[in-house]
């Protein structure tokens, strides 16, 4: 059994053995060892194990994308934070998260940060164990249906579940964008519906997003974000709204300027600056209060 400053050379003497050894470990990553066994004959077998030794995390994300870039290319919901769960023994190992899944046999992974693979990536062996890695490389859980997934993983004894579940929460008849420095499908939410004078911040000028005929859950639209005005004070963002007629019901984020989830009816508005200028294809999923803005 060989790994990083770390081999040792067993004579079993049996056909069966059961090995156990405690490692102290001063770094955190991802450790491998190799393992290889020969018989009296000179018949050798070889495998390898990747152990993944952290401290509890302070979150984790699932990406149903495969490289940085991807995690990089959006605004907000790549990848799509996870909820820990609050048991003393559970804090920083154990996490769900509600998915949607859109396209049929879609891998994910966990992620212990934001932007990057190479810092731990859990995969997993498609019968309920987690594999580690340093990379994307590790395989994904496969969903093999369109529909909600509720998934779990648990980091002290890397393992995972998977169900599905149909969702039982209302619905909304429509979803807008209301902000500043914002168009919708080529619309400018700047633009008063009622008489064509410009009022931004308001939901008489908020645009429409578009249902999925398939899910009413879900709305969606080609979103541009730019600087409505280039000599005032560049205070461009926005929030979302379910009404053309009133402030309630809205979402903020649980963050102004690193967005995870939309927040009912409370939160913060998002602001941009010019970093996130650009076209993006915008999804809003009101049961998993999940907005994502990829850039196109």
């Amino acid at each position: 059994i060989a790994g990083t400053n770390f081999s040792e050379k067993i004579n079993i003497g049996s056909n069966k053995y059961s090995y156990t050894r405690s490692l102290n470990i001063l770094k955190e990553g991802v450790y491998e060892f190799d393992i290889e066994v020969m018989d009296v004959a000179g018949n050798t077998s070889t495998s390898s194990v990747k152990i993944p030794a952290f401290e509890p995390f302070e979150r984790m994300y699932l990406a149903d994308v495969n490289t940085d870039a991807d995690l990089l290319s959006d605004v907000m919901g790549v990848p799509q934070l996870a909820n820990g769960f609050t048991q003393a023994d559970s804090i920083g190992k154990v996490f769900q998260v509600n998915y949607y899944n859109g396209v049929e046999n879609t891998g994910v992974r966990f992620l212990s940060n934001k932007e990057t693979f190479g810092s731990l990536t859990l995969g997993a062996d498609g019968e309920g164990n987690l594999l580690a890695a340093s990379s994307a490389d590790v395989s994904p859980i496969m969903l093999n249906e369109i529909g909600y997934y509720q998934i779990a993983i648990d980091t002290r004894n890397l393992t995972y579940t998977v169900k599905s579940y149909a969702p039982d929460d209302p619905t909304f008849d429509l979803i807008i964008f209301m902000g500043t420095g914002v168009t919708v499908d080529g619309s400018s939410t700047c633009e008063s519906n009622a008489d064509g004078s410009e009022a931004c911040w308001w939901f008489g000028s908020g645009k429409e997003l578009t249902v999925d005929p398939n899910n009413p859950y879900r709305f969606s639209g080609t979103v541009e974000l730019f600087d409505f005005d280039p000599e005032g004070d560049g205070n461009n963002g926005f929030i979302l709204g379910a009404n053309l007629s009133g402030w309630s019901p809205f979402w903020r984020f649980d963050d102004g300027a690193d967005p995870n989830l939309a927040v009912p009816n409370g939160g913060s508005s998002f602001v941009f600056d010019e970093t996130k200028h650009g076209t993006y294809q915008a999804v809003f999923d009101t049961h998993l209060n999940v907005l994502t803005m990829i850039k196109n």
